[in-house]
């Protein structure tokens, strides 16, 4: 499954050390996380994208500058296939980021897009008037009830104005949860834990939160 990534903080940061830290635990996952990976980052009030089908720790990461916020993605493409840049997240709409990772089984809804993630992306926007945290606890609820069985669905949503994730899991704990890192202003979400950052907190399975920007 693939591997995300939230940052804010209080003032704009250098996104290259994190993106470096991000690659090289993509690189040692235990699933290939080689299927091309993106970026959205907020700055001056806007949301800028940047997405490939190299591996991030092929890319340069150098070519980022700073910001307040961004959202990250490597992606472990379904079967090895779909590899083209479209289906690369995160996905932007309006004001909204999305990023997902996991895997849902037997899902009966008749739902448009080119993958399973960017038919949760479209779902996403059917509950989603303003409030991200409503929006998640309803897509939730409708995924567990249309679906045969849910490995893991977890997502990271921004608005510019708010952020917020859902994690979701029926098994292996280790590998789907999301680890929360927060120092001061300063707050970080990932897949798993950065190297050097410090004690990362756990987030309990089926935990929806919002972070107020």
């Amino acid at each position: 499954m693939c591997r995300m990534m939230w940052i804010r903080a209080p003032h704009p940061v250098a996104l290259t050390p994190f993106l470096e830290k991000f690659a090289q635990m993509a690189r040692q996952s235990q699933e290939y996380q080689g299927h091309g990976w993106g970026i959205a980052y907020r700055t001056n009030g806007e949301w800028h994208r940047y997405r490939t089908v190299s591996p991030v720790w092929k890319d340069t990461l150098t070519q980022f500058g700073v910001a307040r916020e961004c959202v990250v993605h490597a992606r472990s493409a379904f079967r090895d296939r779909d590899i083209v840049v479209e289906n690369n997240m995160p996905f932007v709409k309006e004001d909204v980021v999305f990023a997902f990772n996991g895997e849902l089984q037997g899902v009966r809804l008749a739902v448009p897009g080119r993958t399973g993630a960017h038919k949760i992306f479209h779902l996403f926007h059917r509950f989603y008037n303003g409030n991200l945290q409503e929006a998640l606890g309803q897509l939730l609820q409708l995924l567990e009830q249309k679906s045969r069985y849910i490995r893991a669905c977890n997502i990271i949503v921004s608005n510019g104005k708010q952020a917020a994730v859902a994690s979701l899991f029926n098994e292996n704990p280790t590998y789907f949860s999301l680890r929360e890192y927060h120092h001061q202003d300063f707050r970080l979400v990932v897949s798993e834990p950065l190297a050097g950052l410090g004690r990362y907190r756990t987030l309990p399975n089926r935990t929806i939160k919002e972070y107020p920007l």
